[in-house]
């Protein structure tokens, strides 16, 4: 019984009261292991605040946290045990039952299931949100981490739903915990210590561009989400201040001298590069909730 921690005699079994049991309503997906091969975890003793789970929804490497909030009629039991029977009629534990999860998101679209079923090309973890507003995940051995739960590879399947007369479209997600995973090293982040709503966490919408015409120092370019329909996609509109860009040319910072919205999500953004230069837009710091795809052209 690998699974069993046989070092010590049976625990205590008093429990303090207010200890309360844990609900799911959404969850937070990361990646296992961070690009250096250190699992992602969350450091005991961290200051919980806004600017702390931002960093993480905001990262550009492994490190970067993608809330799933929405969920409906969850189920997370774990199955039974597999044991294996004796002549004599004995029997003998063999290994604990597998933990799947199955959730349902209503309302969600074909396009956001385009965004979460890429969690089927990675070594996913999880944290889950009760509720309250508290996180849980796994506690490494040391005791002085919290890595989320990890997820059993190649069985993350989310599946779009049609809508019916009876029940509503959106995307049922099952999966199965990684079977070495014990439910007893499961501990949680309790709301009244973050100072930030863990219920209200959304992942960043993406944002795509097109560049168009390319002027001795501008440039215009169309700026639209994923979402929408085929030939009306929902357009990055309203953004046209410079503090709401930032620029680069040929990995120097750039100075953005105006920015005009000429009509919904299309912008012409004056700048100080020079011919030849590569120039990189991305978002400023001030914009939040939104992830600008790879955006550069050659100056003239």
């Amino acid at each position: 019984m690998g699974f069993c921690n046989c070092d010590g005699t049976l625990g205590n079994t008093g429990r303090p009261s207010g200890v309360k049991a844990f609900g799911i309503p959404r969850m937070i997906l990361v990646q296992k292991t961070f690009n250096n091969g250190v699992r992602n975890s969350i450091p005991a003793g961290s200051t919980y605040d806004q600017a702390f789970i931002d960093a993480f929804i905001n990262a550009t490497d492994d490190t970067k946290m993608f809330p799933i909030g929405g969920l409906e009629n969850v189920a997370t039991v774990r199955e039974a045990s597999t044991f294996e029977t004796f002549g004599s009629g004995a029997q003998s534990l063999v290994r604990q039952g597998v933990k799947p999860f199955s959730a349902f998101i209503p309302d969600a679209e074909t396009t956001y299931l385009s965004k979460i079923k890429q969690g089927g090309c990675e070594d996913l973890q999880i944290y889950v949100v009760d509720e309250c507003g508290s996180i849980r995940g796994t506690v490494s051995s040391d005791g002085l981490t919290l890595p989320g739960t990890k997820v059993q590879r190649n069985t993350w399947d989310p599946i779009y739903k049609e809508r019916t007369d009876a029940e509503s479209n959106g995307i049922t997600l099952t999966f199965q915990f990684d079977i070495n995973e014990l439910d007893e090293n499961l501990r949680m982040i309790a709301s009244t210590d973050l100072d930030f709503d863990a219920l209200a966490l959304t992942g960043l919408v993406d944002v795509l561009s097109d560049v168009g015409a390319i002027n001795a120092g501008d440039v215009t370019l169309d700026l639209e989400t994923c979402y929408g329909s085929f030939d009306n996609p929902i357009k990055f509109a309203g953004y046209d201040q410079a503090a709401d860009y930032s620029l680069t040319a040929d990995g120097g910072a750039a100075v953005i001298s105006g920015v005009t919205e000429n009509s919904d999500g299309n912008y012409t953004i004056a700048h100080n590069g020079t011919t030849g230069q590569v120039m990189v837009l991305t978002l400023g710091a001030g914009v939040v909730g939104f992830d600008l795809a790879t955006t550069t052209w050659i100056a003239v």
